[in-house]
């Protein structure tokens, strides 16, 4: 049995205008069947209400149309059809059928012979049938055939459009015409899920109107019916399902499009139904069963995924973009509009509200926490590269009392601009400190390479210390000007909440803060733009002044 995709493809719903489609032709074998299917018949609603009110004694048409509001002719019609079905009898009463009718709301089951086409699965020797129908076929032009492509001109009426779907290859049995045929019974469910889908299609169009209609009405009956209802027509009946010849073999144009609302689990696409009634369940089953054995599909539909990663990201890019432009306006209006000239306090500033942003439990504080720290490393970084340590006269002692002389020290730096006290953050690294003190009158050179190292990669426990040096040492003639005082006046307890942060940050302990309240962000937010204030008072970056 051939496969030729020169021929056409059947096409049965025209694919959306997308870039990020997979086509793929999919083979079947077309069967052209006579089959009785079993259909229940329904009142609509306007037999309904005559046959009721014909009941109640209201029987003439336009008696019947002022108590409706609906036109003389029309009601007419409705009793004739009532009577000639005989659901009414000459003078307009209910017949027995009629009250029964009316209780049930169904008119009768009749067994009715369909002459239509059915498609069995050829890529697999299970051979399972569609539950899909169609009556006529109709076939898509294909250009040429390269291999296992296929491509393909589709909306050559309009505007013309070139697209290349992939040949699945058809099993060795459908090659060899050894598919077992469909049984009867199988045809049946086929043509009866053909009609419960387009039923279920037709009532999801009706819902959204704004306004109920007659034809909603009877979508729904319908619907209700096919759920509720069918059955297989008697056995009698099931026998007399045919092929009136022997099935074609042909390709199916179908479609695989990325998946808008992708989670956990889902595989990042999902097929369409090739006849226009979604969801394509048994496309995407049978690409999931292929795809681990098909080194092209597999391929394909990797190079679809793909793109999702790539609309992902673009997604998230302008996400960003927008949230840096309405944070960068905020911190303008905070800050003014010189923050703008010191981007890289600007990008830590940014980083520290994408991650407040981000917080959705206590355990989030911590991101937020090493962000307000990083903040401050900047500033220390640029405070000592602006202005330099003058060396202290200080005597540089050993031994055991060296740590405490050092800190007391310094506590009368601090006190000196207005911090209120040296917490442990500080104390706890001074032995590094005095060990700079003693190269700086030893060695100048090296103590300008650890001062520049310092500069480069400094943490805030080792750059404080020469910070406040520099700014309280009355030897240097800039101190009385140095912008670590503006901030000492803001914060005075600025060294101690440093201290906090930084436990905050290792969770090792909260110190006096609580990193489960809500306000802890608010307060690292508070404690970064103090960071920002002063860098204004330094200079601006010299290889950016604006930071878009």
């Amino acid at each position: 049995m051939m496969f030729n995709a020169q021929r056409g493809v059947l096409l049965f719903c025209t694919p959306p205008r997308s870039r990020n489609l997979l086509f793929v032709c999919w083979p079947v074998l077309v069967h052209r069947v006579t089959a009785p299917v079993l259909r229940v018949h329904h009142l609509n609603i306007f037999e309904k209400i005559v046959l009721g009110l014909c009941r109640a004694s209201v029987r003439q048409p336009d008696e019947i149309a002022r108590r409706i509001h609906q036109n003389t002719d029309l009601c007419a019609y409705v009793v004739r059809q009532l009577k000639d079905s005989g659901q009414l009898d000459t003078s307009g009463a209910p017949t027995a059928k009629g009250l029964r009718t009316l209780a049930t709301g169904t008119v009768n089951e009749e067994t009715e012979l369909v002459v239509t086409h059915v498609f069995q699965d050829a890529s697999r020797p299970a051979g399972e049938l569609w539950p899909r129908a169609a009556t006529d076929l109709t076939f898509q032009p294909v250009w040429r055939v390269r291999g296992f492509d296929a491509d393909l001109r589709l909306d050559s009426a309009g505007h013309p459009r070139k697209e290349t779907a992939y040949l699945v290859p058809p099993c060795e049995q459908a090659h060899a015409a050894a598919l077992p045929p469909p049984g009867a019974d199988q045809i049946i469910h086929a043509i009866a899920a053909h009609r419960t889908a387009l039923a279920e299609h037709r009532v999801a169009q009706f819902n959204q109107a704004t306004e109920p209609t007659p034809a909603a009405y009877e979508a729904d009956q319908e619907l209700l019916a096919l759920h509720t209802e069918f059955a297989m027509p008697p056995s009698e009946q099931v026998n007399r399902v045919w092929d009136i010849r022997p099935p074609t073999a042909e390709y199916l144009l179908t479609w695989l499009e990325l998946d808008a609302e992708t989670s956990e689990g889902s595989s990042g696409w999902r097929a369409r139904d090739p006849f226009g009634l979604d969801p394509g369940l048994m496309l995407q089953q049978l690409v999931l069963s292929r795809v681990h054995s098909d080194q092209r599909l597999s391929s394909a539909v990797s190079h679809l995924t793909l793109a999702i990663d790539d609309g992902l990201n673009h997604r998230y890019r302008k996400i960003a973009r927008d949230v840096r432009e309405r944070s960068e306006e905020q911190l303008v209006q905070q800050l003014g509009d010189h923050i703008r000239g010191y981007p890289s306090m600007l990008d830590l500033l940014f980083g520290l509200e994408d991650a407040a942003a981000r917080m959705a439990s206590n355990a989030d504080i911590e991101t937020v926490a090493r962000e307000t720290v990083r903040v401050y490393e900047h500033l220390f970084r640029r405070l000592i590269d602006e202005y330099r340590p003058v060396t202290p006269d200080w005597q540089v002692q050993q031994g055991t009392g060296a740590t405490l002389i050092l800190r007391a020290q310094l506590a009368e730096c601090a006190a000196r601009l207005g911090f209120s006290r040296i917490p442990l953050l500080i104390s706890g690294n001074l032995k590094y400190f005095g060990e700079n003190l003693a190269t700086a009158r030893s060695n100048p050179t090296k103590f300008a390479k650890e001062i520049s190292s310092l500069v480069k990669k400094g943490s805030v426990k080792d750059l404080v210390p020469w910070a406040l040096v520099a700014a309280a040492t009355p030897d240097n003639p800039e101190y009385l000007r140095h912008p670590l005082r503006g901030l000492a006046e803001r914060r005075p307890n600025l060294l101690t909440e440093l201290d906090q942060v930084n436990l905050l940050r290792n969770r090792g302990s909260h110190g006096d803060r609580d990193a489960s309240t809500s306000d802890d962000a608010q307060w690292c937010r508070e404690l970064a733009l103090d960071a920002a204030r002063t860098v204004l008072d330094l200079s601006p970056e010299p290889e950016r002044t604006t930071a878009r």
